[in-house]
This record gives structure tokens, sequence and C-alpha cells, in this order.
């Protein structure tokens, strides 16, 4: 299965901007006291708001959490150098709204550095770990799925630079390659049990699902696949709404959403993995079940299931 994320919409609607603007601002929200209680004892309240606590610890240190508010579960933490929360300094940590650990990772003066990890957002398994050297991936980079190592991919400055290799189920090396400048110089299948039967990865012939009836009227598949995706973000624009409940509360933010193309084109197992709260996650999966059937994908002339990133972007404009 193809991981792909396909688009980002960004939807919009007249309203409000957040009702505190700063630290210092007077207006006090009804839902200011939300999170008082998960307040640690080393720590005193800078702000509040409907989603998120800025506190300050004793060593000098800021700290901002995210909550999903309808269960007041943290989906983030990091640490501050500075009162306007410009600068990320210290610890950085992100939780799924199912309140499973998804990432792990360090700042030093707004900078990322040092080890990262990410992790599946329902099981917590490990998906991915590398190094951070100035804001820039450094090094070997490990991928995995459901557990098991399935690349490795080494990075220099930021860009894949160097052998790259990937793994079967069985843990089995079965292809391998060199980057320069994240280009892809060389690159080789295992085929019937040895390198002297291979193919080149660009040799494999994949095609991504094409939403609705994928554009007949257009001949080239690239052409359709541009259409197509027009078509989607056109229908979602269309049919999605702003949940009163998140206007109200001047709730922002992006949505993100998966769901899988089947090999006859059908849309099935629908997750909305981030909500910002239950009426946007209701809303985005409503709009999602309305899906038309799709022209589902294809590698090497087979039809096959693929699996979508969607995020939207819920933002309120004054």
């Amino acid at each position: 299965m193809r991981n792909l994320i396909i688009c980002c919409l960004l939807f919009s609607f007249m309203g409000c901007f957040p009702l505190i603007q700063s630290f210092e601002n007077a207006y006090v929200p009804a839902y200011y006291n939300k999170y008082d209680d998960l307040i640690p004892a080393d720590e005193s309240k800078i702000f509040s708001d409907y989603t998120s606590l800025v506190t300050l610890r004793e060593d000098g240190i800021y700290i901002e959490r995210k909550f999903y508010p309808d269960s007041r579960t943290e989906i983030a933490y990091q640490e501050y150098k500075d009162k306007e929360l410009n600068s990320a300094h210290g610890k950085s940590m992100k939780w799924s709204d199912y309140g499973v650990l998804t990432n792990e990772s360090n700042f030093s003066d707004g900078k990322k550095v040092g080890l990262e990890k990410n992790y599946q957002y329902k099981t917590g398994k490990l998906i991915s770990k590398g190094e951070y050297s100035d804001n820039e991936k450094q090094g070997i980079w490990t991928y995995y799925i459901d557990g098991r190592l399935q690349e490795e991919i080494a990075y220099l400055a930021g860009k894949k630079e160097g052998n790259f290799v990937v793994y079967n189920d069985e843990g089995e090396l079965a292809a391998k390659g060199t980057y320069t400048q994240d280009s892809l110089i060389e690159s080789n299948i295992f085929l019937a049990g040895d390198w002297g039967s291979h193919r080149t990865m660009e040799d494999v012939d994949e095609k991504l699902p094409l939403f609705g009836d994928g554009c007949p009227e257009l001949s080239e598949y690239q052409e359709k696949k541009k259409c197509s995706e027009t078509k989607m973000l056109q229908f979602i624009y269309k049919n999605l709404r702003y949940p009163s409940s998140a206007r109200e509360n001047d709730l922002q933010g992006m949505a993100i959403a998966k769901f899988v193309v089947d090999s006859e084109g059908q849309v099935m197992d629908i997750d909305v993995v981030k909500g910002l709260c239950d009426d946007i996650r209701n809303e985005v999966s409503r709009v999602i079940y309305m899906m038309p059937s799709w022209v589902p994908g294809e590698k090497d002339g087979k039809k096959v299931k693929v699996l979508y990133t969607l995020p939207v972007r819920f933002k309120l404009e004054g």
C-alpha cells in the first residue's frame, strides 16, 4: 500500500481571530481555567485559551501545551526560552488525539537538534528515527512499518545524499541505490534471488487513483491527475462546513484524515487522525464519506489500494 499526502485545503470563513492575542491582554474568556488542574507544582500559569496552556517553570523555561478540548487530552508539549514563544529551546513532544505519543524531538535556539523519533498514531510503534543538526536531517535515518525496519537513507545538510537500502517483510535486502542532493542517481530492485536479474525502481509503473470519473476527457495521465485533484478540492470546498462550536471558541488549525481507495475505487477505512475537536472531526469524516467512487490506482498494470492523507485547514478570518 502506498502512502501519499495528496493535498492541503485552506478553508476560510469570516469570523474573529483568537480572543487573546498576547499574555498581557486583559480579556478573560469563560474557558480560561479549563486546564488549571493540569499545571505541575513547579510551574505558574501565564496564559490559557480553549486549546492551549502556557506556563513558566521555576528554571525560567516557558512551556506551551496543546490539548484536544473535548477530552482535555494533551497533544503537544514545547519548551521555549522566551515569553513570546518565538524560540523553541528544549524538549518537544506530540501525541495523537488518542493520547498516543507520536513525536519526540529537541530544539536549541529555535532549531531542531539531536535525535528525533516518530511513532504510529494508534499503536505507538516506531516509524522513523534519526538525527538533526541545525534544523536539518543529518546522517542515517531509519524507517519502519509496523515496527519492522523498512528503509535506511543517508542525509547530509537536510538532503538525501549517499546510499539507501530497502528491506522486505522478511528483513532481507530488497532494493538499493544512491542519492545526490535529493536526486536519485542509481536504483536497483532485487529480483529472482540475485542482483543479476534486476530492474531500476524507475521501471515500476505506478498510477495513483483519480477522484470521481478521473477526467476522461483528457488523454495524458498527469493531466488527469491534476484535473482529478482540482475536482476533489472543489468537492470538499463545496460540502465542508465550519462547525459553529469551533467558530464560537475561535478554534482554528489543521485537521488530518487518512482513507483508503481500494482496488475497485471505493473509499474505505476513513480515519480522522487529527480532529482539533469532535465537531471538526465529525465534519471532515462526513464529507469524505460523501465522496464518489474513484478510478482505482495501478501498479505494474494491476489495480491496487492506496492510502491517502488529506490535510484540511480550518481558519477564521476577520
